[in-house]
C-alpha cells in the first residue's frame, strides 16, 4: 500500500516530489532518524541529480487580455437628398395705421341772442312804447302790445317806423305762433316779414323741422332772392333772434355803383354771409333804392310777435 501511494505521488508531483517522499518513507520504516550532521552530497549522487532531468513545470497560462472590441460600423443610412431650403418669406409691409376720418365739425346749436341795446343805439321798441310806429298810410299803430311785445292783429295792416334809416345794424326778436292747421313749410305758418328800408324783406316764418332743403321763401331768406345756408329755426311759440347788417345800394347819377350787401345771423348762427343784394323784394313801400326808408313789419294774417327792437346806424 505504501508503495502504491508512492507511485501515485511520483506521477503527480514529479521527480523532486518523489525523492522527498522516499526520504520520508525510508525514515518511517527505519524508525526515527538520529540527527546527523549534514554531509555534502557525494559525487555519485550529485552526478545522478545532474543526470536526472528535472521535469519542467507547465507554465500557468495567463488569461489573454481581451482586446477591446472594434466599434461596429454604424449602419449605413441611405443618404436622402436634403430638401431645398424654402425661400424666406418676403417681409410684410408695415401696417400703416388707418387714417381716421377727420372729425366733422359739430353744427352749433341755435341760441337766440337776447341782446340789450348798446350805447348809441336807436331803440325802436322797448316792450312798452309803440309811439314811434304807424301804418304804411300814416294811421295810428293798430297792433296790440302785451307781455313786453307788439303782436300783429291780422288784417289790421303792416306797420312801419316814423323814422327812416340808411346803412344799419338791426337787432330784432320774433315769435311765430303755432298754426297747426297749415302744412309744415307752407306760407300759412307764422308768416310775417322784416323789411329793411321798407324794401328788402327778411322772411319770418315757422320753418322748424320742415323736412326739406331751405328755399327763398323760408325763414331767414331775403325773400325769393337769397336762400339761407342752413335751417336754424326753433319750434313755434319760441322767441328767436335776428342780427342783421344791411348796407344799402349806392346810386350815382341814376346808376347803381354798389348793389348793397346783407348779412343775417339767426339765433346766433350766420345764415346769409355778406351777400350782394340782387334787388328789392315785393310787398314793400316802394321799389326806389335811392333814398333811406323805414323799418317795416308785415301783416300776413298771422299773430307774429316782436320785441327788443333796436338799430345802430352805420356811418
Amino acid at each position: 500500500m505504501t508503495r502504491s501511494i508512492l507511485k501515485r505521488a511520483w506521477v503527480a508531483l514529479g521527480v523532486s516530489t518523489a525523492l522527498s517522499a522516499c526520504i520520508i518513507l525510508s525514515g518511517c520504516e527505519k524508525g526515527p532518524a538520529k540527527p546527523e550532521s549534514k554531509k555534502p552530497p557525494t559525487d555519485e549522487k550529485a552526478a545522478a541529480q545532474k543526470k536526472a532531468p528535472a521535469k519542467e513545470k507547465a507554465p500557468i497560462a495567463k488569461p489573454e487580455a481581451k482586446k477591446p472590441a472594434a466599434p461596429k460600423p454604424a449602419p449605413k443610412s441611405e443618404a436622402k437628398p436634403k430638401p431645398a431650403p424654402k425661400p424666406a418669406p418676403a417681409p410684410k409691409p408695415e401696417a400703416k395705421p388707418e387714417a381716421k376720418p377727420a372729425a366733422k365739425a359739430e353744427t352749433p346749436k341755435p341760441q337766440p341772442q337776447f341782446t340789450k341795446p348798446p350805447a348809441g343805439a336807436k331803440v325802436l321798441f322797448d316792450g312798452k312804447d309803440a309811439s314811434g310806429w304807424t301804418t304804411n298810410d300814416g294811421k295810428p299803430f293798430p297792433w296790440k302790445v302785451a307781455d313786453g311785445a307788439m303782436v300783429c292783429v291780422p288784417k289790421s295792416g303792416s306797420i312801419r317806423t316814423k323814422e327812416t334809416f340808411g346803412d344799419q345794424k338791426l337787432h330784432i326778436e320774433f315769435k311765430p305762433p303755432l298754426e297747426a292747421a297749415a302744412p309744415k313749410g307752407s306760407q300759412g305758418r307764422g308768416n310775417s316779414g322784416v323789411y329793411l328800408q321798407g324794401r328788402y324783406e327778411v322772411q319770418v316764418l315757422d320753418s322748424y323741422d320742415i323736412g326739406r332743403p331751405m328755399d327763398g321763401g323760408d325763414c331767414g331768406a331775403l325773400y325769393r332772392l337769397i336762400t339761407p345756408s342752413t335751417n336754424v329755426c326753433l319750434p313755434p311759440d319760441q322767441w328767436q333772434s335776428y342780427d342783421i347788417t344791411f348796407v344799402a345800394p349806392k346810386i350815382k347819377d341814376g346808376k347803381t355803383t354798389d348793389k348793397g350787401r346783407l348779412t343775417v345771423v339767426q339765433n346766433g348762427i350766420t345764415i346769409i354771409d355778406n351777400k350782394e343784394i340782387p334787388g328789392c323784394t315785393p310787398g314793400g313801400i316802394d321799389m326806389d333804392p335811392t333814398k333811406p326808408g323805414p323799418l317795416m313789419l308785415q301783416d300776413h294774417g298771422n299773430t307774429v310777435a316782436y320785441r327788443n327792437i333796436w338799430l345802430v346806424p352805420i356811418k
